[in-house]
This record gives C-alpha cells, sequence and structure tokens, in this order.
C-alpha cells in the first residue's frame, strides 16, 4: 500500500492498519522460526550425518531457541564433537531452561564433557550452578576443579566468590593458581558492575595469600586500577618493591592520570639507584606533561651517562625551546650514544620556537661557523621539515665544505616543495663537485617521492631530461616514471623509440601504476623490433586488462588485441584467463572453460566471443572493433563465421 493510499484514511485509521499488518507480519516470522526450529530438531533426534547435526547446532545457536533445549541436552552425552556443539548452542540460548539442563547434566558427565559443561556454566554467568560447581573445587581431577573455580570467577555472585576465597589457601599447589585467576577475574567484573568495595576486598585478599608472585601482582594491578581514591599509595607501594613490583608499577602508571602519577615518582627518582633512577625516567618522560621537566632537567646534567641518556630522551617528548641549548651540547658531546640520543630529541621537540631558533642560526651560519654545529643545525632542519629553512638550506648547498653541502642537499629535499625542484636538477646537470651528483640524485628522488603534486614535479623533470648529459637520462627517466603522471607518460611516448631507452622505459611502464601505458604498450608490441621488448609490452599491456579498473567493452577489446599480437601460448592463456574472469563477474555460464580444459588459441577466441555476446552495450564501438579483431585471428571456419556474423550484426546497431 502506498503513501498515496494512506491519504484516503484518518492518521488513527492508517495506525490501526500499520499495526496491524505488523502483527501479521510478526506473526509470520515467529511461525516461520517456529517451524525451522522443529526441523532442526527432528534432525538432532534422526539418524542425520554428523556434519548435518553440527550445522543444526550451529543454525540453533544463532536464533538461541528454547524449544531446542531438550534436544541439545540429549546431545550432551552423544559422541566428543556433538556434545561440544550442543553445549556450544545452550551457551548462547538466554532462556534459563538451557541453564538448567547443563546443570541438571554435570554429574551425569565426566572427563571433557564434564569439563566443557562447567565452562558453558561460566560462560552463561549461570548463579544456579554455584550449589554445583563449588564442591567440584575439591575434584582429585585437577583439569576439572581448574575448571570450576574459573566457571565461578565467571559467575562473579557472592555466594561464588565466597567460596573460591574459602578455596585459595585450602587448594593444592597446582589447582591454587587457577583459584587465584579466577578470584582476580570475579573482582574485574565487580569493578564493571561499580561493586568497587567488594572488588578491592577480593583483590587485597589475593595479593595477601600464597600464590605465584606473577598472580600476586596482578592482583595489586587490578587493585590500583580498581581503587578510585587510594590507587596512587598502592602504585607507591610498588614502585618501591622488588623489580617485578617495579616493572609492574612501570606499566600500570602509564594508564593512570598523569599528574597525580607524577606526584608520587618525583619525589623517589633521587632515591632510587641509577637503573631504576633511569626507568622513571623514562615513565615521566611518556606521561607527557611539564610539571616534570626540572627533575628531568637535573638528571640531564648528572655525571653517571646513563642517566643523561635517559633524561635526553624524555626532554625530547616533553621539553620546550628552554632546553635546546643543553639537548644541542649533547649532541656535540664526543659520547655517541649520548649525542644520538640528543639529535633525535632535538629532532622530536615539539616547541615551534625550536625552528626559528634552528632558522635563524642557519641564517647567520658564515665561513667562520662552526662545522660540526652547523651540521647539527642543517640536520634539524631537514628532520623537522622546516619549510621557513629552506631559504638558508638553499645557499647552504653550495657551500665550499663538501660535508656541510651534501648534508644541505639531503635536508633541502625534505623541505622544499615540489615547486622548488629545479634548485635540484639543476646543480645535477651543472654539479660544483662531481661527487656532488649521488647525493644530488638521491635528493631528488625523496622530492618525487614524497610530492603530492606529481605533474609539477614531472614538468620540472621534463626540462631536467631535455638539458641533462646522456649520462643522466636513465635517472632522470626513472624519475619521471615514480611521478606516473600523464606528463611522464607523454615523455616515455617519445623517448621509448630511442634504442639507448628502451629497456628501461618498457620495464618502467610495465609496471606502470594506471591504465594509462596501455597505448604505448600496444603500439610497442606491435612495432618494436626487439623480441624482448615485443613480449615485456604486451605483458604489461596484459595486466593492465586484468587489473585495473578499464569499461568492459575497451577490456574486452584488449583482450581480442593481446590474442591478435601473442606469440606465445603463455600470453594467449594469460589473455584466455583475463577473459574467465570477465565471464565469471557476468555470470556467464561457462563448464566448458574450467581451467582443467582452459587452451590457447581458438579457445580463447571462443571464450572472448562469449563475452562479447553477453556484454551490455558498455563502449559499443570497443566491443564492435575487438570482434572484428576476433574474426581476423580466428583460424576455425564456424568459429570465423560466428565471429563475422556477430561483427555484422554490431555494425547495424
Amino acid at each position: 500500500m502506498t503513501s498515496r493510499s494512506f491519504r484516503r484514511f484518518g492518521p488513527r485509521v492508517a495506525a490501526a492498519i500499520l499495526a496491524t499488518v505488523s502483527i501479521w507480519v510478526c506473526h509470520a516470522e515467529q511461525t516461520s522460526t517456529e517451524k525451522e526450529v522443529a526441523q532442526l530438531v527432528a534432525i538432532l533426534r534422526s539418524d542425520a550425518p554428523y556434519m548435518e547435526k553440527l550445522r543444526a547446532c550451529k543454525r540453533i545457536r544463532q536464533l538461541g531457541a528454547p524449544a531446542a533445549v531438550p534436544a541439545l541436552g540429549e546431545l550432551l552425552f552423544a559422541d566428543e564433537n556433538l556434545s561440544h556443539a550442543a553445549r556450544i548452542a545452550l551457551e548462547a540460548i538466554p532462556d534459563p531452561v538451557a541453564g538448567r539442563v547443563l546443570v541438571d547434566a554435570l554429574p551425569k558427565l565426566d572427563g571433557s564433557r564434564r569439563i566443557g559443561a562447567i565452562q558453558s556454566l561460566g560462560v552463561r554467568r549461570e548463579t544456579e550452578a554455584v550449589s554445583a560447581l563449588v564442591p567440584l573445587l575439591g575434584s582429585a581431577d585437577p583439569e576439572t576443579a581448574a575448571a570450576a573455580a574459573e566457571a565461578l570467577g565467571n559467575i562473579a555472585s557472592e555466594e561464588a566468590t565466597s567460596a573460591l576465597m574459602g578455596a585459595l589457601n585450602e587448594a593444592s599447589p597446582t589447582v591454587r593458581p587457577a583459584v587465584a585467576r579466577a578470584l582476580i577475574k570475579a573482582a574485574e567484573i565487580l569493578q564493571e558492575e561499580s561493586k568497587q568495595e567488594a572488588a578491592l576486598k577480593i583483590l587485597d585478599f589475593v595479593s595477601s595469600s600464597p600464590v605465584p608472585d606473577h598472580i600476586r601482582l596482578a592482583a595489586k594491578r587490578a587493585a590500583i586500577l580498581a581503587d578510585r581514591t587510594n590507587w596512587s599509595s598502592r602504585l607507591a607501594e610498588l614502585l618501591r618493591g622488588d623489580a617485578g613490583a617495579f616493572a609492574v608499577g612501570l606499566e600500570v602508571a602509564r594508564s593512570l592520570p598523569p599528574v597525580e602519577v607524577a606526584k608520587q615518582v618525583i619525589p623517589i627518582v633521587d632515591k632510587t639507584p641509577a637503573k631504576r633512577k633511569a626507568l622513571l625516567l623514562e615513565l615521566l618522560g611518556d606521561l607527557g606533561i611539564k610539571d616534570v621537566l626540572p627533575t628531568v632537567i637535573q638528571c640531564a646534567q648528572s655525571e653517571d651517562i646513563t642517566l643523561q641518556v635517559a633524561a635526553m630522551k624524555a626532554l625530547g617528548k616533553i621539553g620546550d625551546a628552554s632546553v635546546f641549548p643543553l639537548l644541542f651540547t649533547a649532541a656535540l658531546s664526543g659520547e655517541s650514544q649520548l649525542s644520538a640520543v640528543a639529535r633525535e630529541s632535538l629532532a622530536t621537540l615539539p616547541d615551534p620556537v625550536v625552528n626559528e631558533k634552528i632558522v635563524s642560526a642557519l641564517n647567520a651560519a658564515d665561513e667562520a661557523s662552526e662545522e660540526a654545529k652547523l651540521l647539527i643545525l642543517i640536520e634539524l632542519a631537514g628532520r623537522r621539515r622546516i619549510a621557513e629553512a629552506a631559504g638558508p638550506l638553499k645557499r647552504l648547498i653550495d657551500w665550499p665544505e663538501q660535508r656541510v653541502r651534501h648534508t644541505a642537499i639531503v635536508a633541502l629535499a625534505h623541505v622544499i616543495e615540489p615547486s622548488d625542484l629545479s634548485v635540484l636538477t639543476t646543480r645535477l646537470i651543472r654539479p660544483q663537485k662531481a661527487e656532488d651528483r649521488p647525493v644530488l640524485q638521491e635528493a631528488i628522488r625523496v622530492v618525487t617521492v614524497r610530492a603530492v603534486d606529481r605533474e609539477r614535479v614531472a614538468r620540472v623533470l621534463t626540462t631536467c631530461l631535455q638539458e641533462a648529459p646522456a649520462e643522466l637520462h636513465p635517472f632522470v627517466i626513472e624519475m619521471l616514471g615514480l611521478t606516473a603522471s600523464d606528463t611522464a607518460l607523454k615523455v616515455m611516448s617519445r623517448w621509448v623509440w630511442d634504442s639507448r631507452y628502451q629497456d628501461l622505459i618498457t620495464r618502467i611502464l610495465g609496471q606502470w601504476m594506471g591504465s594509462g601505458a596501455a597505448p604505448i604498450l600496444l603500439e610497442v608490441a606491435e612495432k618494436a623490433e626487439d623480441p624482448r621488448f615485443r613480449l615485456r609490452a604486451l605483458r604489461g599491456y596484459l595486466r593492465i586488462a586484468r587489473q585495473f579498473d578499464v569499461p568492459a567493452g575497451h577490456r574486452l577489446w584488449m583482450y581480442a588485441q593481446s590474442l591478435r599480437l601473442a606469440e606465445r601460448d603463455e600470453e594467449r592463456q594469460l589473455a584466455q584467463e583475463g577473459l574467465l574472469r570477465m565471464a565469471k563477474s557476468m555470470g556467464v555460464p561457462l563448464p566448458e572453460f574450467s581451467h582443467q580444459a582452459m587452451a590457447t588459441g581458438d579457445r580463447a577466441v571462443s571464450l572472448a566471443l562469449v563475452v562479447a555476446e553477453n556484454l551490455s552495450d558498455i563502449d559499443p564501438v570497443k566491443r564492435r572493433e575487438a570482434v572484428q579483431i576476433l574474426a581476423q585471428i580466428a583460424t576455425n571456419p564456424e568459429l570465423k563465421a560466428r565471429a563475422q556474423a556477430l561483427a555484422a550484426k554490431l555494425e547495424n546497431h
């Protein structure tokens, strides 16, 4: 019924009609589900094959149908695999009857079936199962006892947790860790349910019990996260503890409020051994707050190299322009580890004022400048990608000292815009020193790869290609290929016929990212004198047809051209595989073209004709041209006649 139909009725009548329709729909869906469940239950109680019963259990699980519970309960006593499938289905049925079936079955099951049922009761958080599970904590079978503990931990009721706490100290050494882990799990569940006091009581109990150290520390960690009022003193206790406690404290501290953590950490820095102090400095750096800066600076001025390195790392995360001199001095030091860390921190200092300091120092550089300082400043300009440093860096790439010159070239590559690439290409053509060329080439590569405006880069490179000496042509052509631009394709189409570069350019075009290279590759596949390049071009052409988004009619035409030019069965088969994928995507049934029956030659032509016959009128011109090519290359008379007939039909349309 349309909205126009509803306008003939008043709003109340229309609402009543809609409600009635909804009831009908719901009733129909309910009836349909009931029928399906009845059929599934019948399968479970029949002699149906194992896989059919397995699928029935899976479907019942999806439906969550209480009506299937009795049949699933019966399967709990079947073979192990069906028993597993049945209890997994029972887990997912929300009706309490499913839980009661599992509880009732528990005393009658043994081995893996019993353990599975215990686990399922835990997954369901079946509170009615607690009285049946508690006695199993004392089972002589450690796996059963551990499974019961895990289930009680998941249930996390007051009765369940009390039983676990009572069993912890009495449990055997084999089972005790499972009971302790179950209590920690129960505490986490209680915490999620906003029962903080109960959760902390459990966690404190576990951490003071005779349990393995890793479990005791896990309880302490969980208590810190659960305790909203006293977590800081708990954290301080861990940080003053043994090596294991200290490591857990460092880890959990990163999940807590940074300012409050800093208040706990700063007072103990001076009181801890150097090795721990370095780890505390790393933590302070990770907190990301300025409050800790004085403490970190003090440690950075220590005579202990380990502390200095840790402090320098932290300064890179929380420092500002005020620590620039301290880090710069360390970067100039003769201690390689300290220098490397200081350079890294200088490169990551978040304060933008640092950029201003670097640019100002570079602008002031002259021939009297200390080379070591100048090299660090240039390196930082590049690593921090300071756009404002482009001016002084352009001046420094002509510096008399080679190290300064080369470092400036590398830095400039990370700073300049694509429109400034000619600054590098001009020097590539006429370098100050011959040894500058490899550095300039790598810099040009960096700019080309990171450029967003690839067309602009390609235009600069095209000019460079025209002016550069012959020995640079391969490099510039390769860079043009990296741009994958229309400008680069125009250059490739002209230079591909130069025998000196045909090998390079056909390799570049064969891996071109996009369909734009197809016309050039087709021309090379048709006209190149060297069969190696014809083959390479044809395979690149087929790659485009197979991998890129091309209109269906045009794709068929490309495959027809490939069949026409193929000199080997391998390329014919590549075309045939592409045609087969086209046919499958169009929903054309082709049983005779299975992979086992695939052949070359006329079989591929026949497949192409089937595709042509089933294509819609997308790109009809290319479709017609493709069929005409197929008519020319077919050797079988019947196939040739069929292609000619289709071509004539398409010509008339």
